[in-house]
């Protein structure tokens, strides 16, 4: 038995399968996208292909989706070094403040402790 289910736009989907009878069943199934799950046969009789144009049609198919798979793939990777730059100039925005907030924190521990053994004096 063989179903079809075909999603106009792309995204998450979910599939649920109930058992409602009270036998037990197995079920295996496979989920085809993009140019594996088109189904070329409907497309033989409309377009009255031989075998080797029905090839050189999933070839020319699965080109198409190659490259739409690359462009996605290309701005995908323009996003992630974009993103990758944000976060390397927060992390030494980050570095900057913590060396600034240390030697700040040295320094007044430093003329505190001073003070105190010289109000002690100790020094």
């Amino acid at each position: 038995m063989r179903y079809h289910f075909a999603a106009y736009q792309g995204g998450n989907h979910q599939m649920c399968i109930q058992n409602t009878g009270s036998y037990e069943n197995t079920f295996k199934f496979t989920i085809q996208t993009g140019v594996q799950a088109t189904d070329y046969s409907n497309i033989v009789t409309k377009k009255h292909l031989r075998p080797v144009e029905l090839q050189a049609q999933k070839i020319s198919d699965m080109i198409d989706q190659l490259r739409t798979e690359l462009g996605l793939l290309i701005v995908s990777e323009e996003q992630l070094k974009e993103e990758n730059a944000k976060i390397k100039s927060r992390v030494v925005v980050f570095g900057v403040i913590s060396i600034v907030v240390m030697a700040i924190s040295t320094y007044l521990q430093v003329v505190y402790l001073k003070n105190f053994f010289r109000y002690k004096k100790i020094i």
